[in-house]
């Protein structure tokens, strides 16, 4: 791979090439019980892509990111793609950074996964956003409190990761951190 930073900016590129043997993978059988599975041989190849914006203004740090993969996962006996392994996969996101507040919005495209060996089933892509705030309410030494709210699938997306899986539509998590 190589990455290249200049003025707050961070942009990197990776190649990979794995050729396994004896692939142990866990996948449903055919009453949708995960057990393992020798795959016997398996190549996985592709590429990566990331963008990193580090910026700070005054006492405001305003952070971005983008990174994307595509990966092909092969059984190698059948030229078939491994189940639950996207092609496609990307994420984006946004954070904001002051003083005792900071907040973020994030997105995350998963493509297509089969869900059959033979490549005949797939769950169908995805977009999910995310967006939380964190407050620091009290810092004294070594101890801190922190105040935390995310707002889980935005948009409220129907989408599933296993097949006959649903996730969850929008949703809120709410937590306090204390650490001393």
């Amino acid at each position: 791979g190589i990455s290249r930073s200049q003025n707050n900016i961070t942009v990197g590129l990776r190649g990979f090439y794995i050729d396994t043997d004896d692939l142990i993978k866990w996948q449903p059988n055919t009453m949708g019980i995960w057990s393992p599975i020798n795959i016997a041989d398996t190549q996985h190849y592709g590429a990566e892509f990331s963008f990193k914006l580090d910026k700070k203004i005054g006492q405001h740090r305003l952070a971005a990111s983008a990174e994307y993969a595509y990966t092909i996962a092969e059984n190698a006996e059948t030229n078939k793609q491994l189940i639950y392994v996207p092609k496609n996969k990307g994420t984006v996101g946004v954070s904001h950074n002051y003083s005792w507040l900071s907040s973020y919005v994030q997105g995350i495209y998963n493509g297509s996964v089969f869900t059959t060996t033979d490549n005949t089933s797939t769950v169908e892509d995805s977009f999910v956003a995310n967006a939380g705030i964190t407050a620091e309410l009290f810092k004294h030494g070594n101890h801190k409190m922190t105040l935390s709210t995310q707002l889980n699938n935005v948009l409220n997306t129907n989408y599933q990761t296993i097949a006959f899986r649903p996730n969850p539509g929008r949703n809120f998590l709410i937590q306090t951190t204390y650490t001393f």
